[in-house]
């Protein structure tokens, strides 16, 4: 049961804003530092102006990381890279990682999610002996999940991330 202020909301939804919001933003590519990026929180802001809500815009000074490239390749008898017909489902580098080529075997790692979305972004991870090897796990690459393979010795860490949570990244 909806409280009276929940049924006016709900009431005030007009969708054509959201389709205008959807429009713009469909035409931006927002990176962070771009001017795409600027002009997706222009944006925001005069709708906000224009609703009449107070807001602040903060323009912090950041240090990002944003790597170019990342791939799998499989050597053997016919070398060849792994690559997706959809872009976004190819390899990518986290933001955290560290430049560089690892060249050797890949072993399995399990890890298993915890019921919660807090859990979700540090799941237990198996430990091995992983001492000059790259891992490979089921799930995004957290940062607590590239410490826990670190820790285990491994070189590189290659991460799947299907089902429920994938994710652009």
């Amino acid at each position: 049961m909806l409280s009276p202020l929940e049924k006016r909301v709900v009431g005030d939804i007009n969708v054509e804003y959201e389709r205008d919001l959807l429009e713009v933003f469909s035409k931006l590519v927002r990176v962070s530092g771009t001017d795409d990026e600027r002009k997706a929180a222009d944006y925001l802001s005069t709708k906000l102006n224009g609703y009449g809500v107070q807001h602040t815009v903060y323009e912090p000074e950041l240090y990002l990381s944003q790597p170019q490239r990342a791939s799998v390749t499989v050597l053997g008898s016919e070398q060849r890279e792994l690559l997706h017909e959809d872009v976004a489902m190819n390899p990518k580098t986290p933001s955290f990682s560290k430049s560089g080529m690892y060249e050797g075997e890949l072993i399995p790692v399990r890890t298993t999610p915890g019921e919660s979305m807090a859990d979700f972004f540090a799941p237990e991870v198996e430990r091995v002996n992983a001492s000059g090897k790259a891992v490979l796990v089921d799930g995004l690459l957290f940062p607590r999940l590239a410490v826990a393979a670190q820790a285990m010795g491994a070189r590189a860490v290659v991460s799947i991330s299907p089902g429920e949570w994938t994710h652009e990244g």
